[in-house]
This record gives C-alpha cells, sequence and structure tokens, in this order.
C-alpha cells in the first residue's frame, strides 16, 4: 500500500514538474509587448509597467509571462487606473511570445486650473467627459476654456470636474452661447450654489447652480438680442446677474 501511494505520489509530481517545465519554455512565453494608437504616454513607460506586470509567477510556480496564463484583464485595469490619459484599452494575443497593447487616448477639451480664478499658470487637461487627466503646458491667449472650482483634493488628476452628464450640458450650453457672439473663457464654480462665467469681452454672467440652462439660455438671448442692448454695451459690460428668475440685474463698468 505503501509502495502504491507512493507511486502515485511521484507520478503526481512528475507530472507537476512537467506541466512547470513546460510553461518555461520560452517559445510560449512573452517576450515582445507592441504598443498600438498612443502619442501621449511614451511607449517605453508603458512596455516597462506591463513588463512589471508580467514578472515573477502565480503561488511561486506558475510564470505570468505565459501566453496562456498572463493576466490580461488585470493590465488592462492597471494601465488604466496608473495612466489617467487613457480612456480605453485593450490587451490581446499577438503571437506566442507576443500581446498587442491598443490604446485610445483621452483628447483634450479644456483646462481646470484650480479653485479660485487667479493668473496661475497651473492647469490642468480635461477631456469631454470632464476627467482631469494630466498637467497642461502654459498657454498665450485664450486657447482652451478654462474650469475654476474648488474639488476637495490637492491632486486633481483622476478627479471629474463635474458630473459626465452635467458637464456634457453645460459644455452644450457654454458652445450656444458662442452662436449669440458671447465668447466664454472662465466658467467657475464661486461657491456650492452660484456660477460664474466669464466672457471675453471682460463681462460675466452669473447664474444659479440649480436654474435650468435652457432657461438661462432664453433669457440671455432675450437680453443679450434685445434692441436696447448692442455690442457696445457688451464691451462695457462689468456683469449680467440672471439668478433671480426673470429679473436680470446689469452693472456697467
Amino acid at each position: 500500500m505503501l509502495l502504491k501511494i507512493g507511486g502515485i505520489v511521484g507520478f503526481l509530481l512528475f507530472i507537476a514538474i512537467g506541466i512547470v517545465f513546460i510553461l518555461r519554455i520560452d517559445r510560449i512565453n512573452i517576450v515582445d509587448i507592441n504598443i498600438k494608437g498612443n502619442s501621449a504616454i511614451a511607449t517605453y513607460a508603458l512596455q516597462k509597467f506591463t513588463e512589471d506586470k508580467l514578472s515573477g509567477n502565480y503561488a511561486y510556480v506558475f510564470p505570468k509571462s505565459n501566453i496562456l496564463l498572463y493576466p490580461r484583464k488585470d493590465i488592462q485595469k492597471s494601465l488604466s487606473d496608473s495612466f489617467k490619459e487613457i480612456k480605453k484599452v485593450d490587451v490581446s494575443f499577438e503571437s506566442l511570445q507576443s500581446i498587442s497593447i491598443s490604446i485610445e487616448e483621452r483628447k483634450p477639451y479644456a483646462l481646470y486650473c484650480g479653485d479660485q480664478v487667479s493668473t496661475s499658470t497651473d492647469c490642468y487637461f480635461l477631456d469631454e467627459d470632464g476627467l482631469i487627466f494630466t498637467e497642461a503646458p502654459e498657454f498665450s491667449g485664450n486657447v482652451y476654456l478654462k474650469y475654476f472650482g474648488e474639488l476637495g483634493l490637492s491632486d486633481p488628476i483622476g478627479q471629474n470636474f463635474m458630473q459626465t452628464d452635467e458637464f456634457r450640458g453645460l459644455n452644450f450650453f457654454l458652445v450656444s452661447l458662442v452662436k449669440m457672439d458671447l465668447k466664454p473663457i472662465i466658467f467657475h464654480i464661486i461657491n456650492k450654489d452660484d456660477f460664474e462665467i466669464q466672457l471675453e469681452s471682460g463681462g460675466k454672467i452669473l447664474f444659479g447652480k440649480d436654474q435650468n440652462l435652457s432657461d438661462i439660455y432664453e433669457n440671455i438671448q432675450s437680453v443679450f438680442n434685445g434692441d436696447e442692448f448692442d455690442k457696445e454695451n457688451l464691451s462695457t459690460l462689468d456683469y449680467a446677474d440672471f439668478r433671480f428668475g426673470n429679473k436680470v440685474y446689469f452693472k456697467f463698468k
């Protein structure tokens, strides 16, 4: 009986060692990591990050770099979590010794420049969904619309300026103002109740967070396209306050 048990254990051990040996054969272990679709993120950084994920073993024995065992989903999630510039990522089989990583990077849509409107040049790129994903260089002029508002954390990268649906609705509203020859250059969350838009002409538009944007747009359109308000008024406008329903308060410089 002991000989039989020993023989079975020895046989199973022989099989296990054989499997480990096969899994470690170079011909079925990943040596090439091909990156596609990236421009802002360095290829070397993505390759090095992935190589680190492929290093080591499962249960101290089975290599993570084996093409049959490599942690595909974990690599995808870790890349998205670590590189906020990535919007979508797909890791796929390419050959017995290589995998392909396809990257879709976030595109700069606007700038987030802190909680208070100032001359600070420390800004970050926002994408179309309102996610802050990387530091931005200094721009001269009003290349991008700037957003200001307190987010609560010292490092804004990875945070959303607003909920995605709310941010998209706001941007549709701001783009609509351009069609009225009102060019917004700054959007500022003054406090939990009040918003402010600064125009390229120097004036400001104030409205409330809980107000309907369609109603605000109609009121703005009614006022700024009215006969009593011309382009000369716009150049001397200090602010127009739309926070009080159909009553609009103006101040000129």
